[in-house]
């Protein structure tokens, strides 16, 4: 049986600070290891706070979504360069043959990290056909 895990990338091939505008999303970068019977998937969220950072689950899509809020105006306070990001991050990714009630996560230093368990291969099942 073969396993996926597909991220939706399009955004990373372009400079962010260009689509960091007040309705897009900045996305975030992100490993994948396979580990066998599951997968690890690591994401660089830094300094944001635990509460921050929310992850769903539906229809076989995880969302991993996060929101530094804006402390101060870009053109206001006599700010020289800023090139920290306020605003909403949110990458989505399609789950195929994983346990998506067994994924676990944890946040430390910046790094959240997912544990994607693999579904079990169903055992193919025997059974008698009659013959009418």
């Amino acid at each position: 049986m073969m396993y996926t895990l597909v991220s939706n990338r399009h955004m990373n091939d372009f400079d962010p600070m260009y689509y960091a505008t007040e309705n897009a999303t900045i996305p975030f970068r992100t490993d994948l290891q396979d580990n066998g019977d599951s997968f690890t998937l690591t994401a660089e969220l830094p300094g944001f706070d635990r509460e921050d950072i929310h992850l769903s689950v539906s229809a076989g899509v995880l969302t991993i979504q996060a929101q530094h809020s804006a402390n101060q105006q870009r053109n206001e306070n006599g700010w020289v360069l800023q090139e920290r990001h306020t605003g909403p991050y949110r990458r989505t990714f399609t789950l195929n043959d994983i346990q998506e009630d067994a994924i676990t996560a944890a946040y430390k230093d910046g790094i959240l990290t997912l544990n994607l368990p693999k579904a079990k291969p169903a055992a193919p099942q025997r059974r008698e056909i009659a013959i009418g």
